[in-house]
C-alpha cells in the first residue's frame, strides 16, 4: 500500500460535521479552524462540552468502537477544514505512517485522562459537600 486518496471537507460556521446518534465511518482530523462538541445540540438541553482546534481529531471513538456518535460536532469558524480519515486511509496510516495512528491514540488517551481528572474532581467536591452537610446537620 503506497498511497491513498486523501479527502478534505470544508465547513461554514454553524455547519454540523456529524450528529449525535449517527453511525460513524471516519475520523475527522481538524486541519484549520475549530469545532464545538455538543450534547443535545439544537435543543433546550444543548450543552457545549469541548472546543477542538487544528491538529486535533474528532469522531475517533465512534470510528474505533463502531457505536453511534455520542455528541454533535459543529464548525465554529468559517472555512473550518478537516481531513476525512476513512478505514482505507486509516489502514494506509497503520502501514505507511504509524506515527499518525500513534498521534490519534495519544489524542484519545489525553481526552480520557482529562475526563478521568474531571470525574475525580467532581467526586471530591461531592464528598466535601456531603461532609459539610453532615457536619452542619449534627450541630
Amino acid at each position: 500500500m503506497t498511497s491513498v486518496n486523501r479527502e478534505y471537507r470544508t465547513y461554514k460556521e454553524g455547519e454540523i460535521i456529524f450528529s449525535q446518534g449517527e453511525p460513524s465511518d471516519c475520523i475527522y482530523d481538524i486541519r484549520w479552524g475549530s469545532v464545538g462538541i455538543f450534547v443535545h445540540y439544537g435543543t433546550e438541553q444543548e450543552k457545549m462540552l469541548a472546543h477542538r482546534r487544528g491538529d486535533e481529531v474528532i469522531g475517533e471513538m465512534s470510528f474505533v468502537d463502531e457505536v453511534p456518535h455520542s455528541v454533535t460536532a459543529v464548525a465554529m469558524d468559517d472555512e473550518t477544514r478537516v481531513e476525512v480519515i476513512t478505514k482505507e486511509t486509516f489502514r494506509y496510516y497503520l502501514h505507511e505512517r504509524p506515527e499518525r495512528v500513534i498521534a490519534f491514540i495519544q489524542n484519545m488517551c489525553m481526552r480520557i485522562r482529562d475526563i478521568t481528572n474531571d470525574y475525580i474532581e467532581a467526586r471530591r467536591a461531592l464528598a466535601e459537600a456531603a461532609e459539610l452537610q453532615k457536619e452542619g446537620g449534627e450541630a
